[in-house]
């Protein structure tokens, strides 16, 4: 793994746990904020003033904790030159001990070739004389045996003497090309170690020209990637700060919607019961609590009537008790009660429990009162359905990061990873499936919708 994808990994697990702590700290503030009593205006103003010393607060803690962050990378990046040059010099110095041995190997060659070479000549000088003194004993005994045959002896004795004096022509000539090859190949020798000397110089010149050139990219990347960090927190920072601001809003007109919710809680409840003892006396409509739905999307509940819901449970014994608002358990049984009719989809019913649930609401058409009470809800599910709707013909996305999954109903992907079946759960939070099957939510920061 190169230092490049080290620092990027290094930054996104930081940024993840900044958006993190963030998003922790900011969930405490709201709701510590929407538990304080909002009786009076002069209340939610107290409260909004609490709201902002905190958020000033939060923002100065992250100013200083970026400033570490920032003296941190400062002291990695130098202790990481300060390495770099180290390992240089080591480099240099390793090789020129190189160089210097490859010389002394070289000179100790030269001479042993010189030696060799003396005790050659030596060895040829000895026999040489061998040859001529065996060569006068045979003159001198071929005298002695046959003196009647002096002139044929002496003439063949002066073909031989020309005969070997021309054969030490010969070898004397072949002895002086043998010694002027070798001088040859000892300089050509010599000549090719200089040019490979040269070449190895020229090339460590070139390799650290290359070196220097590469250092210099990368310092110009990171200080590319730097500024790149730089645009992209101060970007970041101007979404915390319209997202505090949306969220103070909807603060505020969920604390306006809770007294209006409060006063319809009570006719609410009634009229769910006043559906059951209906159900006991009309035994066609009690087969409509045998169906069964599959939850859409999670929902917190914000009254004690109501039941919270988790994405993908099943709800049995689902029961149509008004506009927009059905009733229903978990398939442990371990909660009950009123939920958003919209977050969830019926998947059987006995006894045409479906139609039963859709001819209940046209018999609540008239309950106008109620459906205004709740339309926060509605209003909210109807925005969430438009905005997938609006997004229908682009259900796929590339990812432009990796990305690890931090909790259990998120997904993992790579960079360039394809994610299909994209579903627009929030503006920073799209869930969908990857090149691996698995489905999930994901960041929508970290992928680029692709047009179909």
């Amino acid at each position: 793994m190169n230092k490049a994808h080290q620092i990027r990994l290094e930054r996104e697990a930081r940024d993840k746990e900044e958006r993190e702590r963030i998003k922790r700290e900011i969930a405490a503030s709201e709701s510590r904020g929407i538990h304080k009593p909002s009786t009076s205006s002069g209340g939610v103003g107290g409260g909004a003033a609490n709201r902002v010393a905190e958020e000033r607060r939060l923002q100065e803690q992250q100013e200083r904790e970026r400033e570490e962050r920032k003296a941190r990378e400062q002291e990695r990046l130098a202790r990481e030159k300060e390495e770099r040059e180290q390992a240089e010099a080591e480099d240099a110095a390793r090789n020129a001990r190189e160089t210097a041995k490859a010389r002394e190997e070289n000179a100790i060659r030269e001479q042993m070739a010189t030696r060799e070479e003396e005790q050659r000549r030596q060895r040829d000088q000895d026999q040489r004389r061998e040859r001529e003194a065996q060569e006068g004993a045979d003159r001198h005994r071929q005298q002695q045996q046959q003196q009647q045959q002096q002139e044929e002896d002496a003439y063949r004795r002066q073909q031989q003497e020309e005969e070997e004096e021309e054969e030490r022509q010969l070898d004397l000539h072949r002895r002086e090309e043998e010694t002027r090859r070798r001088q040859q190949e000892d300089e050509d020798r010599r000549r090719q170690q200089d040019d490979e000397a040269r070449t190895r110089q020229q090339q460590d010149e070139a390799a650290h020209r290359r070196q220097q050139e590469k250092k210099e990219e990368e310092q110009r990347l990171r200080q590319l990637q730097e500024e790149e960090e730089e645009e992209e927190r101060h970007r970041q920072y101007e979404q915390e700060q319209e997202e505090r601001h949306r969220r103070q809003e909807q603060v505020e007109e969920q604390a306006r919607l809770q007294e209006e919710v409060g006063a319809v809680t009570a006719q609410s409840v009634a009229m769910g019961a006043n559906v059951l003892l209906a159900s006991a006396d009309h035994p066609e409509r009690a087969s409509r609590g045998s169906a069964s739905a599959i939850v859409l999307y999670s929902y917190e509940k914000a009254e004690a009537n109501e039941m919270s819901l988790i994405e993908g449970e099943i709800i049995r014994n689902v029961t149509d008790l008004d506009v927009g608002w059905w009733s229903g358990e978990s398939e442990d049984g371990t909660r009950s009660g009123l939920f958003p009719a919209n977050y969830v989809e019926i998947i059987e019913s006995a006894h045409d429990g479906a139609s039963g649930v859709h001819e209940h609401e046209e018999e609540h058409d008239d309950d106008y009162a109620h459906e205004q009470a709740v339309g926060g809800h509605e209003a909210s599910a109807a925005a969430h359905t438009e905005t997938q709707q609006g997004h229908h013909h682009t259900s796929s996305a590339v990812a432009l990061y990796e990305y690890q999954a931090a909790e259990p109903n998120e997904i993992s992907f790579g960079e360039g990873e394809n994610i299909t079946d994209i579903d627009f759960v929030t503006d920073d939070w799209w869930s969908g499936r990857n090149e691996r099957g698995a489905t999930g939510l994901f960041p929508a920061n970290y992928v680029e919708l692709v047009d179909h």
